[in-house]
């Protein structure tokens, strides 16, 4: 059951994988779709590049045999079990999919979906919409006329224009809701809505009428791809603006007006506060400043796997904000900020310009505390923030000038099952610091168990279990190595590379922070450590050994604010 239900998860997620292409070099179609997105979407995410679910899938090691006799077997014992029509009907849905997906080639056939579709996703008000690209109309009617024979569940029939449509009425404690589905112009469309809410919302939602103002009429795609440098075929946003006004007003747009009809006096009497004059005005003011969340991205994916990269945007007008993250940015190793290498297990840096640690969270610190605010709710929270100064506690940073980062890197491990202590270790951890030679012999000083150990020369190396008896104990043999910028230690050869070429790098101020892992090889330790000590293998763990991918995230910041990247290279697996 767990697997059935993970499969069916994991479905839905690929619908959820968004690429598209907008703006004066978008081909018509595209555009014509993307003129009935409303300018005032709290979010959109968009594939108008088709992309094959049965590649999309097996490169996740979701193979057919995934989707197999013993997981439908799953469902269909829940369909007979279920008493609820609702969920028999999800079920049933459910049911198909897995069938198609069992049989790629045959996804057409079943669903009437395009193997190789075009995807949108954005909301008219508080109404999510779905559109996917339809190859065969009649076997998808064909698919939802079975899930109602299944379940017993009906639908009623609706026109909006010239646009025929389904809708399934769910009925639950806390409201009901409505599925709305139709298709036109090759485009199916499901829409959660509510029979409360303006008809003119389900209008604009299966396309039979353009919103006054949309995504594409309005110049926003062309502004926010200019100002952020988004990939064009593959893009997404939440506004934090278009959020703020469902906060703090009414009608600010149709999401405001949707939750007001929706909840009327309740909504009335919980935001009450926050629609005041004064807190409209702040909120605006933060909204502005902090526009939302911004992502592109750009991914080759085929049958035997996927690669490619991601990118968040979390922007900020307030440039002394922008001022305090770039103070606190430190060193990062080149090898660090690349994809995991093949025969790495895991790495993570921490970029950090110790001796501006201060100046830079005092920045921060300033921006928070000194806003004016005039909206109660603010003052209140800004009022306890000021009762927690952090700058105190920073003042001993200044102790560790020079600091500019700590890497590590681990590349293979085994452990003993009796003291969980590594027997074997292939790692390095370097510390990268300005004028380093100095700065250790101030920190032998305050260190007593560091007084024996003098630092090689440039290209030398210091054998620590030597220096230091009590390393010796760990039948690791640490040794050493050092240059004017960085101090390492490393065990086995592989470290050694990676500790000698960090080493030779120049400092440089280029992140926050970074972090790989290889999943297989990660997992397989754990497994072996649980295996050792005597526990048992959990299912999941065991399966993520055969998850072949790497992965590698960077933090950073920008002229905009914190940018964060992640690079991700998935093999499938071979199919059992």
């Amino acid at each position: 059951m767990k697997k059935t239900l993970i499969a069916v998860a994991v479905i839905a997620a690929g619908a959820a994988g968004y690429y598209f292409k907008f703006g004066p070099g978008a081909a018509g179609q595209d555009s014509a779709v993307l003129e009935y997105v409303p300018a005032d979407t709290v979010l959109l995410s968009a594939q108008l590049k088709p992309i094959n679910m049965a590649d999309y899938l097996a490169s996740l090691g979701l193979f057919p045999q995934y989707y197999g006799a013993e997981s439908q077997k799953s469902i269909q014992d829940l369909i007979a079990t279920t008493t609820e029509p609702g969920m028999k009907f999800m079920l049933s849905l459910a049911l198909s999919y897995m069938q198609a997906f069992e049989k790629p080639q045959e996804l057409e056939k079943i669903t009437g979906l395009k193997l190789s579709m075009r995807q949108l996703m954005y909301m008219v008000g508080v109404s999510p919409v779905v559109k996917l690209e339809v190859a065969n109309e009649a076997a998808m009617w064909a698919m939802f006329d079975k899930a109602e024979k299944d379940s017993g569940y009906q639908h009623k029939t609706g026109t909006v224009g010239a646009i025929n449509y389904r809708k399934y009425t769910f009925t639950m404690p806390e409201a009901e809701l409505d599925l709305v589905v139709s298709v036109n112009n090759g485009w199916a469309t499901i829409v959660l809505t509510s029979s409360k809410l303006d008809a003119a919302n389900l209008s604009i939602a299966l396309g039979a009428t353009k919103p006054a103002q949309s995504v594409v009429s309005s110049g926003k795609l062309k502004e926010l791809s200019t100002k952020y440098q988004l990939n064009n075929e593959s893009f997404g946003y939440i506004s934090s603006q278009e959020l703020v006004k469902a906060l703090n007003s009414k009608d600010g747009n149709q999401l405001a007006k949707d939750v007001e009809t929706l909840f009327g006096a309740e909504a009335g009497v919980a935001l009450a506060s926050w629609r005041e004059p004064a807190c409209q005005t702040d909120t605006n003011a933060i909204a502005a400043s902090w526009p939302g969340m911004f992502i592109d991205s750009s991914f080759t994916i085929a049958a035997s796997g996927m690669e490619g990269q991601s990118r968040i945007q979390i922007p900020t007008e307030n440039k002394v904000t922008i001022e305090g993250l770039n103070l606190l940015r430190g060193f990062i190793p080149q090898q660090q900020l690349k994809l995991i290498g093949d025969k790495q297990m895991m790495n993570f840096a921490l970029g950090l310009d110790v001796a501006q640690v201060a100046v830079g969270v005092g920045k921060l610190w300033e921006v928070a505390t000194t806003t004016t605010y005039t909206c109660p709710a603010l003052v209140e929270m800004q009022t306890e923030l000021k009762t927690s100064n952090p700058m105190g506690a920073l003042a001993m940073a200044g102790m560790a000038g020079g600091v500019q980062g700590v890497s590590m890197s681990l590349n293979s491990m085994k452990m003993d099952a009796a003291t969980q202590m590594p027997t074997e270790a292939d790692a390095a951890l370097v510390l990268s610091v300005a004028n380093a030679r100095t700065f250790f012999e101030g920190i032998k000083a305050m260190a007593p168990p560091l007084a024996a150990i003098t630092l090689p020369a440039d290209g030398a190396e210091l054998d620590l279990a030597t220096a230091v008896p009590e390393m010796a104990m760990t039948g690791l043999k640490p040794k050493l190595i050092a240059s004017d910028s960085h101090i390492a230690v490393y065990v086995g050869e592989q470290a050694k590379a990676q500790a000698t070429a960090t080493v030779g790098e120049k400092l440089a101020k280029n992140g926050l922070m970074a972090m790989g892992l290889d999943y297989a090889s990660f997992f397989e330790l754990m497994k072996n450590s649980m295996e050792a000590s005597g526990q048992p293998v959990p299912p999941e763990v065991a399966g993520m050994m055969n998850m072949n991918m790497k992965n590698s995230t960077v933090f950073d910041v920008n002229n905009h604010g914190l940018v964060i990247t992640s690079t991700v290279k998935l093999a499938a697996p071979a199919t059992k």
